[in-house]
């Protein structure tokens, strides 16, 4: 007996995504990274225009001060009543203000972590209006990937978690990695106008030359037959399920 192992088109795809939104309402004014850019944690992506929040806060703020003004000159004039409510208004300023001074220092936009922008491009949204929780860029890890194989029908009920797999991918074909599966979906899709359950492997990028999107081909070890079954299993399954109607 040899070892048997089951072939399945694979692809790279990110073990996780984090996405990067608009923290508030405001117009775009500069981007500074595009699908595909490698980038640092705290590495700036895109800015907020803030032109239009400072004019607001000058002019928050001078009002504030204005109440405070008329709340002193209330005092001395002993109408609590009127100090009370210009007190009262220059307060609510100032929550109004300490959300805009909020605002002025997140009008940079970074990345929370090291990774690539998988999406992204905001070149043609510059001076464009974007809404508060809008989704600016999708960044991925890239140390740690995950191989996506799509194994055939027919031999789906050979693979399970656990069993190790070799893999050589189309753009680094002179390189042979090796992981083991983390999961098997137990519901098959469609891929490719193929029937074809899903299966997962981890896969180690510290060197950081696989992408996200790489495709190749992949062996799952299911264990070791005889010989003559390997060469032979394909064209007697064909003929079981022809003769069987």
């Amino acid at each position: 007996s040899i070892d048997f192992k089951v072939g399945a088109e694979c692809r790279v795809q990110p073990a996780e995504t984090r996405i990067v939104a608009t923290p508030f309402n405001g117009i775009m004014e500069e981007a500074f990274a595009k699908p595909g850019d490698i980038i640092e944690k705290g590495q700036l992506l895109a800015k907020l225009d803030g032109r239009e929040i400072r004019w607001r806060l000058a002019e928050l703020k001078t009002q504030r001060d204005s109440q405070r003004k008329l709340a002193g000159e209330a005092i001395t004039r002993d109408d609590v009543l009127s100090a009370q409510l210009a007190n009262l208004e220059a307060e609510g300023l100032e929550i109004e203000i300490e959300l805009l001074e909020w605002r002025t220092e997140n009008l940079e936009v970074k990345s929370p972590i090291d990774g690539l922008v998988l999406s992204g491009n905001l070149e043609n949204s510059l001076g464009v209006p974007v809404e508060m929780g809008q989704k600016l860029f999708e960044i991925a890890p890239i140390d740690s990937l995950r191989l996506e194989l799509a194994i055939a029908d027919s031999e789906s009920a050979r693979v399970e978690e656990g069993m190790p797999v070799s893999i050589r991918l189309e753009a680094h074909n002179d390189r042979l990695y090796s992981s083991e599966l983390s999961e098997v979906y137990p519901v098959s899709e469609v891929q490719e106008e193929k029937n074809v359950f899903v299966a997962f492997a981890k896969l180690n990028n510290e060197e950081g030359d696989l992408r996200p999107g790489m495709r190749g081909r992949a062996r799952v070890l299911v264990g070791r037959a005889p010989i003559g079954w390997i060469v032979f299993r394909k064209p007697i399954e064909f003929l079981r399920m022809s003769l069987w109607w």
